[in-house]
């Protein structure tokens, strides 16, 4: 690729073409970034996605489909990550109810 060539990208198929010719491949990590981009933006989505479960309940509907659930990543085996362990200490340390802190680093 080069400065200025006209790429068209493929999300659904996975391909970034140049003049009709796959140039790369690629796969998201998470297909319900389709979703996130139809819905304008993650919280959109999420707040979507419950207002949306909430009405088909007290309408007696059945769950929506229409939107693709997220996936549980399968157990790596390496247990807690770098940022999971450092809240876990600081809540330790300052005594303080983890969603407490939890609330005040997703702030920042």
């Amino acid at each position: 690729m080069n400065m200025g060539d006209v790429v068209e990208l493929r999300p659904y198929e996975g391909k970034a073409l140049k003049d009709g010719k796959v140039i790369a491949e690629f796969k998201v990590k998470s297909e319900v970034l389709f979703d996130e981009v139809r819905a304008g933006g993650r919280i959109p989505l999420i707040i979507g996605r419950g207002l949306t479960a909430k009405a088909r309940e007290a309408l007696g509907l059945p769950a929506s489909t229409l939107f693709r659930l997220p996936v549980d990543p399968a157990d790596s085996g390496k247990g807690y990550t770098l940022a999971q362990k450092m809240v876990g200490r600081a809540v330790a340390f300052l005594k303080a109810p983890v969603f407490a802190l939890a609330h005040t680093v997703s702030r920042k």
